[in-house]
């Protein structure tokens, strides 16, 4: 398969989960992470250059466009970018409940 993606943030959770299953998959993944993670590790071992882990700093525009540079001559193109990434610009970290409470502020859930 010659499909390649991108995934933010796929050093844990839900963004390491879909790493594992489109690797699974035989897509070519390509990864922005704030650090290394055992889990991407594990993944890199067995999929070799299958995956690539580029470590960025998300809120810095330097180091954006120096991997996405990098990641434009690994790849020369992409089928597809799951932006798994988040960033709180203000240093905070809302509970779920916290977020819960603004999403239904906005009217964004029920």
């Amino acid at each position: 398969m010659d499909d390649q993606i991108l995934i933010t943030g796929a050093a844990r959770g839900l963004g390491l989960a879909m790493t594992r299953d489109l690797l699974g998959r035989g897509w070519r993944v390509s990864v922005l992470v704030r650090k290394n993670s055992d889990g991407l590790e594990e993944l890199r071992s067995r999929f070799g250059e299958q995956l690539a882990v580029h470590v960025c700093d998300v809120t810095d525009e330097a180091s954006l466009r120096t991997t996405f540079a990098n990641v434009a001559e690994r790849l020369g193109s992409l089928d597809l970018l799951i932006n798994n990434a988040v960033t709180y610009l203000d240093g905070s970290r809302p509970t779920i409940e916290e977020a819960l409470k603004e999403l239904a502020g906005r009217g964004m859930v029920a």
